[in-house]
């Protein structure tokens, strides 16, 4: 990664084979990938990554929300060129963007994300001035993105019917660095609750994720799509405790479009 006077991060790379569904189309699950491994680096690169908080600080990067605009599935070998950039807080979160377009051609998708950084010991969040002196941001008047991000729909919103629901197999590769199970796999579940035929017709345009509660091995999860109408659904992750009582620790509304 490249970072400019403006401390905006660029970085590029091409899209693999691994990375496209049966059309030779990128996974959505990819973009997101992009997107977080675009804010590792340049987190990393102002002296304040994930390893480095983890190790040294016991502190760690979290995702809390993603907001995500897909114009285009990019196909298989696809060039692309992506870039990011930080700004000062909002509440209690760090907003970031992440964009990335075709080289040599037109936009692939824009995510704009609330990060937190978790205190291992205390077991909440930290403000960001925790960081205000290591990150640096673009100069106020450039690429900057509204971080009042609107609140999340309800579920009484999405009252067409439940598309489907099932019990989540979660192995070993779902668990990450911090020990539990990582915002990737999340994406990975929701896009499967889909059935095979909507996958085949459409794609989905827009993704607005919230990670509500961290998950670890163990834990008994449930995914469940409802529909609003025929292009807009809501998927909840839920939890079950030993008691039967299902708790959300993750949901996602997502719009679609025809292919």
């Amino acid at each position: 990664m490249d970072i400019d006077v403006n401390n905006v991060g660029y970085g590029s790379d091409r899209i693999r084979v691994v990375d496209c569904d049966t059309f030779y189309r990128v996974k959505p699950v990819k973009y997101f990938a992009i997107n977080q491994e675009m804010s590792a680096i340049h987190a990393d690169m102002f002296g304040c990554g994930h390893r480095e908080l983890l190790d040294k600080e016991h502190r760690a990067w979290m995702i809390f929300r993603t907001r995500m605009y897909i114009h285009n599935l990019a196909a298989w070998r696809t060039g692309f060129e992506a870039e990011t950039w930080c700004q000062e807080g909002h509440r209690l979160f760090f907003p970031r963007a992440v964009t990335a377009k075709e080289v040599g051609g037109g936009p692939l998708f824009e995510a704009y994300n609330h990060w937190i950084v978790l205190s291992m010991e205390q077991g909440r969040p930290e403000k960001p001035s925790y960081l205000e002196r290591r990150l640096r941001y673009p100069p106020t008047n450039e690429r900057w993105f509204n971080p009042a991000f609107p609140k999340f729909p309800r579920q009484e919103d999405f009252s067409k019917g439940v598309v489907s629901r099932d019990k989540v197999h979660m192995d070993y590769y779902d668990y990450d660095y911090n020990r539990h199970v990582n915002n990737l796999s999340y994406i990975d579940w929701m896009m499967a609750s889909f059935p095979y035929e909507h996958m085949d017709t459409y794609y989905p345009s827009f993704i607005d994720v919230e990670w509500k509660r961290q998950c670890h091995h163990g834990d008994a999860l449930v995914v469940e799509t409802r529909s609003k109408d025929a292009n807009q659904f809501l998927t909840s992750i839920m939890r079950i405790d030993a008691t039967g009582v299902e708790e959300v620790v993750f949901h996602a509304v997502t719009h679609w479009e025809k292919r």
